[in-house]
């Protein structure tokens, strides 16, 4: 198929004889007779050597053989004729169906690139049904090796994504037959990047912290990882593994956040320690993780006010005391377990004309400016104790 117009199809002298003796076995070839639907002759013939020469191009598809009639006559006298039937056959190259293209992984030294990638051949003859395969171009540093007889492509090494990320192999199919025929295909091929890499989180571990009055769902902490790699290997969950406090935290799979299981007191339990897992989703050779420990602590809110040990307290003093002399000391204490919910400070309410102080620290109320009974016998005095929390929180008591 293919081949231009005047070329030689069979030279027929080396296939016929007469057995006649004398010039009854000298013969000549007189004519030929295609029958096939061309308009002009096909083929001609030599009278003295019988050579069968196209005279145009033939294709398959429109016609996969032509019958053809031959003349011949001796020389004998009378001359014999004989006519002679034969069937040329338009034979093809081996071809490839299509191209090929495949993904191959690399850092795989031994990878298959295709099991098999055949030509057909419909050519006839000996030997036609015989091919033998060689990549004639597109690897240049020999990394690719193909089978000659089954077609099978591997690598001679392993590929590296970053050297070359993609190939074209031209693949020339050769028959046996006679004369060989040849056809050529190509294969293309993708290197795909090896998950080198596992997800690595920003630090080994996490100390966040959040206060106690959290409401359920809340987003404490957002945990962070890196893959190195690119596509799919780069492309990771977080998972948390199973611990104690599993059920207290729940770890968002696609942003890392850690958010809140129920309510929490921190007075009945102010640490928690998680472990969370990130895996990537490579294939080859598989998911990669990377670990992060995550200490979690509770902070306290400012949930109790400071109590008083007592709503009323009496004292004396004596008229004209000294400026500084003692009164009486209140206390007060406060349930929070933690500063500054549970530091208090003490002030005066309502102080007649400022004749009495007290310490904020220690609570000793003390005189502050000269009494005289004539400011009465009894003088209530207002304490407030106030604790450092936010927002702070008070108590008061009574002091006569």
């Amino acid at each position: 198929e293919g081949e231009p117009a005047n070329f030689s199809v069979i030279t027929l002298r080396n296939y016929t004889f007469d057995p006649d003796e004398g010039s009854g076995g000298i013969f000549n070839y007189l004519a030929i007779e295609a029958y096939d639907n061309s308009p002009a002759p096909s083929f001609k013939i030599d009278n003295q050597s019988g050579q069968i020469t196209a005279l145009r191009s033939f294709s398959y598809s429109a016609q996969p053989f032509i019958d053809v009639t031959i003349l011949m006559q001796d020389f004998s006298t009378p001359p014999l004729q004989r006519y002679q039937n034969i069937t040329i056959f338009i034979i093809l190259p081996p071809q490839f169906m299509d191209n090929a293209s495949v993904s191959v992984y690399e850092y795989l030294p031994n990878a298959v690139v295709l099991n098999e990638y055949r030509a057909t051949n419909l050519g006839l003859g000996v030997g036609s049904e015989i091919i033998t395969y060689s990549i004639i171009d597109g690897d240049p540093l020999g990394e690719f090796k193909i089978d000659p007889s089954s077609s099978g492509i591997n690598v001679t090494r392993a590929l590296n994504r970053t050297r070359q990320g993609s190939y074209t192999l031209k693949i020339l199919a050769v028959d046996h037959g006679t004369p060989p025929l040849s056809g050529t295909g190509h294969v293309f091929v993708t290197v795909l990047e090896y998950n080198k890499h596992a997800p690595v989180f920003t630090q080994n571990s996490y100390n966040p912290h959040f206060f106690e009055n959290a409401t359920t769902g809340s987003v404490i902490f957002r945990l962070n990882a890196t893959d190195q790699d690119t596509g799919v290997n780069a492309q990771f969950h977080y998972f948390m593994s199973n611990t104690s406090n599993t059920t207290r935290f729940t770890v968002r799979n696609t942003t890392g956040e850690i958010v809140t299981n129920g309510t929490f007191h921190r007075e009945a339990l102010s640490v928690f320690t998680i472990v969370v897992i990130t895996v990537d989703s490579g294939l080859v050779p598989g998911p990669l993780t990377g670990t992060a420990t995550v200490q979690i602590f509770l902070d306290d809110v400012n949930d109790y006010p400071p109590v008083f040990n007592a709503s009323l307290y009496n004292s004396s003093t004596v008229e004209h005391a000294l400026m500084g002399t003692p009164v009486l000391f209140v206390y007060a204490t406060d349930r929070d377990p933690t500063r500054p919910n549970n530091v208090i400070r003490y002030t005066l309410a309502d102080n007649m004309d400022n004749l009495f102080a007290i310490n904020p620290i220690s609570g000793e109320v003390y005189v502050n400016d000269t009494i005289d009974w004539t400011d009465g016998p009894v003088i209530e005095i207002t304490v407030i104790a106030t604790d450092l929390g936010t927002p702070p929180m008070s108590d008061t008591c009574t002091v006569f």
